[in-house]
């Protein structure tokens, strides 16, 4: 065996338990099936993941490290900036993650499945791979909000920030047949960010003075 080989298999299970837990859902996926598909041996799976669950884990991992350590959840954005700034670097790097061309497809998917239907693995996906985005974005509208917000409308506002970013990915074939003109490229993106900003501001800002 090559010092290679077991990194390839690993890397082999990822993509190809990724593919399988998009099209089937993390309940009906099996190991069998997706080592068959992976061309590995079913131990290879207790050996690099230990389970089914940590195989998924793994799934969410992979993206997750990549695309955070390329786009981070801050921006690069000290947290000393304005608050203002903050929420942009954060809209803008959120888009980025989201129409990342190296990100694998299926991640969406998934994240989708689990939106609708959400697997006996949900709890900890959500807390490992979605609070940390969630909790930074709180920080920044609370801050923009100001002392004595209220908890429920800075979350409802946290909330409506995402919404429209996800949109925009989640919604694209909509989007694109109902505004042809518009596109994706990485000026396109920027405009977005801005303008995202912009109406959340307003927004954020509206329903917090109330």
């Amino acid at each position: 065996m090559s010092v290679g080989a077991p990194v390839d298999t690993r890397q082999r299970l990822i993509d190809v338990a990724g593919e399988v837990f998009a099209e089937v859902g993390y309940r009906d996926a099996t190991v069998r099936d997706i080592c068959k598909l992976a061309s590995a041996n079913i131990a290879a799976v207790n050996y690099h993941f230990g389970d089914k669950l940590g195989l998924y884990r793994a799934v969410f991992e992979a993206d997750y490290s990549r695309t955070v350590g390329e786009h981070p959840l801050d921006g690069d954005v000290s947290a000393n900036a304005s608050p203002e700034d903050r929420l942009k670097a954060y809209v803008g790097n959120f888009l980025e993650r989201l129409f990342d061309v190296q990100k694998p497809i299926y991640i969406s998917k998934i994240i989708s499945r689990e939106m609708v239907d959400p697997s006996e693995a949900f709890v900890e996906i959500c807390d490992r791979f979605m609070r940390p985005n969630w909790e930074l974005l709180v920080t920044v509208i609370r801050q923009i909000v100001g002392p004595g917000g209220d908890p429920q409308v800075i979350y409802r506002c946290a909330t409506a920030v995402i919404g429209q970013i996800v949109y925009y990915k989640q919604c694209r074939v909509f989007v694109s047949r109902m505004n042809p003109g518009q596109a994706y490229t990485a000026d396109e993106r920027a405009t977005l960010a801005d303008h995202i900003t912009e109406f959340c501001l307003a927004g954020i800002r509206a329903v917090g003075a109330k």
